[in-house]
């Protein structure tokens, strides 16, 4: 995305990414931010339900671990130091036939908890202690293109609203 608002291809981007390091010509404009959660098969309900998950019972070695953003790392790494989790993952797209009736467990942002929720038999729980929220930002280029300056406004405006409603449902 950097790249491309950077030789112009594209006018607006969206990122998770917490920061555009080297990159002082791009504006990151933060929109949205959610908590995280801990998603896991209701097989193991009588261990998590009805209370806050406390990160630091948790058994690291039933963690599939998401490495979604640095700041998520960090928290992690406070918590564990060295544990190595149950296996670690790039991608979320492969955790939900891993978690569907096992015993083990993940914490991802509540936006991707809830997709798998509503298409894999999965739960999700909320922590006592949660990492710094996931933070989702429209990305631009300082260098402002005027003839569409209305429809790029008109675009943030959108989205911005759309995510503020999101953030309004959680």
């Amino acid at each position: 995305i950097f790249d491309l608002l950077d030789d112009g291809t594209i006018d607006v981007g969206l990122t998770n990414r917490e920061s555009v390091l080297f990159r002082d010509e791009l504006t990151l404009t933060p929109v949205y931010q959610e908590r995280f959660v801990l998603l896991t098969s209701p097989r193991n309900r009588t261990e998590y339900s009805g209370h806050p998950i406390r990160p630091r019972d948790l058994d690291v070695t039933r963690e599939l671990y998401f490495d979604i953003t640095p700041s998520f790392s960090q928290w992690r790494e406070s918590l564990w130091e060295d544990k190595r989790p149950f296996l670690q993952v790039s991608f979320a797209q492969i955790l939900p036939p891993m978690l569907v009736n096992s015993p083990y467990w993940s914490i991802l942002p509540l936006s991707i908890a809830r997709f798998f929720v509503a298409h894999y038999p999965l739960v999700y729980y909320e922590l006592a202690e949660s990492p710094k929220p996931r933070v989702c930002s429209i990305v631009t280029h300082q260098r402002y293109r005027t003839y569409k300056a209305e429809q790029k406004e008109a675009l943030i405006r959108t989205l911005t609203d759309f995510f503020q409603g999101l953030m309004d449902q959680a």
